[in-house]
């Protein structure tokens, strides 16, 4: 992460990997570089239970993914992004899990009972209040 007042990091690669795992390993490579650790430890003091985090702010890890989100839809389609999102949401690290959101950020218009099914599974897989509500605003 950035200090304050600085660009976000960029979701670049030449030529986008060929799975959707794949490209959550670079998205999750992009978190931990990215990341500031004094903001890290700072985010722990939210949480009563012990979590992981990178020490992204919100507002750049928001920039990130949709430059991310961007990328990707410019070279696959929407299933894609879906299987991308679902890999991250498998994280343990929270900016994983929050990223997996923010791929699909206000494109809940383009979803149907598959992906609405698959976001229901997902449920299983929150570990804290912050997953939680990334989730109910998807």
């Amino acid at each position: 992460m950035m200090p304050p007042g600085q660009k976000s990091a960029k979701c670049e690669s030449a030529g986008m990997p060929s799975s959707p795992h794949k490209v959550a390993t670079e998205i999750r490579r992009l978190l931990r570089d990215g990341g500031s650790a004094e903001h890290a430890s700072g985010v722990q003091w939210f949480f009563k239970d012990e979590i992981k985090s990178h020490g992204w702010y919100t507002a750049d890890l928001r920039r990130t993914i949709r430059l991310c989100r961007k990328q990707i839809l410019a070279e696959r389609n929407f299933d894609f992004l879906v299987r991308v999102a679902d890999q991250l949401f498998f994280g343990s690290v929270l900016e994983e899990k929050v990223a997996g959101i923010f791929l699909l950020e206000n494109l809940d218009t383009q979803c149907g009972d598959r992906e609405f099914a698959l976001f229901e599974a997902w449920l299983d897989r929150i570990s804290s209040w912050a997953d939680h509500d990334g989730l109910v605003t998807l």
